[in-house]
């Protein structure tokens, strides 16, 4: 089976959460924007700047991080994307969320 997955499902893993995804990993593909590079280094760099993670946390995290962006395809943001994300949806969405939702 092939999943899309959003910075929020990847945060929940490098953050060691208990809600965090069971079937993680027990894919046949994973995809997501090339958005979650960046969602992902900000909130890492954010646990950083706020002291909330140690400097292994923060090194961890980033290793893993790597490792996940390895096996998940990524999808360029292109006009198209662009454009869907833009146009009305059927209730309030945030920005990024709008993006992710037009990419997969």
């Amino acid at each position: 089976m092939n999943f899309y997955v959003d910075s929020s499902v990847i945060l929940r893993v490098l953050r060691g959460q208990k809600d965090a995804w069971k079937g993680w990993g027990n894919w046949g593909k994973a995809y997501s924007s090339t958005l979650i590079r960046v969602e992902c280094r900000r909130f890492i760099d954010r646990m950083r700047l706020e002291h909330n993670w140690t400097d292994d946390d923060i090194a961890n995290a980033g290793i893993q991080l790597r490792r996940l962006e390895r096996v998940i395809t990524k999808a360029r943001l292109t006009p198209a994307i662009m454009e869907r994300a833009a146009a009305p949806m059927p209730t309030i969405v945030k920005t990024l969320d709008a993006i992710h939702i037009a990419t997969a």
